[in-house]
């Protein structure tokens, strides 16, 4: 089962230029809504470590937030590309 903050296509469809104007106002406000509960989310875990520092079970919390991050960044970098770009 997919979490609610797992990555997928249509995500990264939506940042991307060419496919931007054809998605409704609702999807694209529901992966911004997306971002900004991953920023919050970060946000927290970052507390929770700064806190607990000294507690051998951080590793999950660091984990989820690494992946946080990469799907962050790359959902910024989907959204630089313009349009027909493709990166290697």
């Amino acid at each position: 089962m997919d979490s609610p903050l797992d990555i997928n296509r249509s995500d990264l469809d939506v940042f991307k230029g060419k496919h931007r104007q054809i998605y409704a106002p609702d999807e694209y406000s529901l992966l911004t809504q997306k971002v900004e509960t991953i920023l919050c989310m970060n946000q927290e875990i970052i507390r929770l470590c700064i806190e607990h520092h000294e507690e051998p079970n951080l590793s999950v919390y660091q984990l989820r937030l690494q992946s946080n991050l990469t799907y962050l960044a790359t959902i910024a970098d989907i959204s630089l590309m313009k349009p027909g770009e493709v990166r290697e």
